[in-house]
């Protein structure tokens, strides 16, 4: 949870303290579906930023135990089989990171899609890590990166998938406006084409890819990370550091009338 919530308060404060890289406040929505809520943070954010709107978080796996605003409820369910809401019932449907775990992002962004009102927004947030594995530094930073997008690409993930964004969903044909933007998070060293907001973004999201990889390491067949692959790479970042950059892709699509 405190992983999440760091991740959220640092994209928050990318977005400029909002939910969107637009404002929200406009659509007076009523009906909000968070997939893939994770530590429910976002989720919490929006219930409190609109309290007479109902919020629902859905996740394969339960909420940590936390407080929760009464106009929000969790909702258990897998992303890969049928979802338990009828179409075009929600105001604003939001995903953060969530199509790179998948199998087969687009089929799965198309039944989201289905859920937004006429009129509504689809939020979607991704990433592309294919930079990273091409021109990352160390070289055991490479090698990571390309592993873990041979790995996942096995089981029909796709850690590129926020370059696709606006393609899946103009494929949909559902949407009238589709505007995306990216973040360019700098690892490690300063990179001159980065803000200081995408330099944070970068070094949040470094934190988060070190403190995950032990648990990668004991998944090697899933992750595509070995323990003798991920020693060598915690290595080199304690000896030489890291440099290199991938792209954080935001996408605001409004459903066609």
């Amino acid at each position: 949870m405190v992983r999440l919530d760091a991740m959220h308060h640092t994209v928050r404060k990318y977005l400029g303290g909002g939910l969107s890289f637009i404002p929200l406040e406009d659509e007076k929505p009523r009906r909000i579906l968070d997939v893939g809520c994770g530590s429910g943070a976002w989720a919490i954010q929006a219930a409190l930023e609109f309290p007479q709107a109902e919020i629902i978080a859905l996740d394969k796996t339960p909420l940590p135990a936390r407080t929760l605003p009464e106009n929000l409820h969790f909702t258990l369910a897998n992303l890969q089989d049928p979802l338990p809401f009828e179409n075009q019932t929600f105001d604003v449907v939001h995903a953060r990171l969530v199509l790179c775990h998948v199998t087969n992002a687009r089929e799965v962004l198309s039944r989201v899609a289905q859920l937004v009102k006429p009129g509504g927004l689809l939020l979607l947030e991704d990433s592309d890590v294919k930079n990273l594995s091409e021109t990352g530094q160390p070289a055991s930073l490479r090698a990571c990166m390309s592993n873990m997008i041979a790995a996942w690409g096995r089981r029909g993930a796709d850690l590129e998938v926020g370059s696709k964004l606006k393609e899946f969903v103009e494929e949909t044909g559902r949407f009238e406006e589709v505007r995306i933007k990216k973040a360019l998070c700098a690892f490690g060293a300063q990179n001159p084409d980065a803000s200081e907001t995408e330099r944070e973004l970068g070094r949040e999201f470094q934190d988060s890819w070190t403190r995950s990889l032990p648990a990668m390491a004991m998944m090697p067949a899933a992750s595509g990370l070995t323990e003798e692959l991920v020693n060598e790479h915690l290595r080199e970042l304690e000896e030489f550091g890291s440099s290199g950059c991938f792209g954080l892709y935001f996408c605001v699509a409004r459903r066609s009338q």
